[in-house]
């Protein structure tokens, strides 16, 4: 049963390692007692020595080729090689420094991108205020909170003596931006007679949520907007900044946006540098 099984297993090497030793590799010798086989996994050269050798030569031909095919198969380098730790740093160091550079110009694009969209919007309720007040024949009001977590926004209208008003629109945030007054000239934006951020004694604030709306342009029923009480404004314009923590950085106060409410039309516009 010994013998059978290693003449069995004598033909599955002739068939396992003739795969494993490409015929391009040079001979690998099998070193036995006798010394007779040079390269056993080549031209099946182990089925014909195997089958004219004694019965002990076979044991220990089996033995010994067992043996020496094992140490042969492991000692083989695997075709699946690694990273090297160097490699690794390496790749490591050119993505920590495409991140640094990458980063900034994406966290400046970002603001820019807010500041943009908060104008847009704060225009939006601005037009919206006005056909309100333009539609239903009466004044409309949109007031202005601030604090750290950035500009809030509402517009009311039907507001009495006795402080109870009709709000048209949910409290809309706005955490990107906040109120301040542009050092610099943009392209094409008319002077302006009042900024919103140094508006004062000016319509009364209203509450909502706790918020109180301090800064507050009104509409008439013919679309005309005001800031102050029975003083017609040529030009109102509001300054969003952007918002950090109740701030503005000296690096980002170039990305600024300026909305214009003309106080005649109550017509409005943006501008961007």
């Amino acid at each position: 049963m010994f013998i059978l099984m290693c003449e069995m297993f004598i033909l599955h090497c002739e068939t396992h390692f003739n795969s494993v030793l490409s015929e391009s590799s040079p001979p690998i010798p099998l070193k036995l007692g006798n010394g007779f086989v040079k390269n056993p996994c080549r031209n099946g050269v182990i089925g014909v020595v195997f089958a004219n050798i004694p019965l002990r030569m076979k044991i220990k031909f089996s033995y010994e080729l067992l043996l020496q095919l094992h140490n042969l198969t492991a000692n083989r380098p695997s075709r699946r090689a690694g990273f090297s730790l160097i490699e690794v740093l390496t790749v490591t160091a050119i993505v920590g420094i495409l991140m640094g550079i990458a980063v900034p110009a994406l966290s400046s694009l970002t603001r820019s991108t807010d500041v943009g969209r908060s104008a847009h919007e704060v225009a939006d309720l601005l037009q919206l205020a006005r056909s309100h007040a333009q539609a239903n024949n009466g004044l409309v009001e949109i007031g202005f909170h601030e604090d750290k977590e950035g500009l809030s926004a509402a517009v009311i209208t039907g507001r009495t003596g006795m402080g109870a008003f009709v709000q048209l629109s949910k409290v809309k945030r706005f955490p990107s931006v906040r109120l301040d007054s542009i050092d610099e000239d943009i392209p094409e934006r008319p002077a302006s007679d009042v900024q919103l951020s140094e508006l004062a004694g000016g319509f009364p604030e209203f509450t909502i949520n706790g918020r109180k709306f301090d800064r507050v342009i009104q509409f008439n029923s013919r679309g005309e907007a005001r800031v102050l009480t029975n003083t017609l404004t040529r030009v109102i314009e509001i300054d969003l900044f952007p918002n950090v923590n109740g701030e503005t950085p000296p690096a980002l106060r170039a990305n600024v946006a300026a909305i214009q409410v003309a106080g005649l039309s109550g017509g409005v516009t943006v501008y961007r540098p």
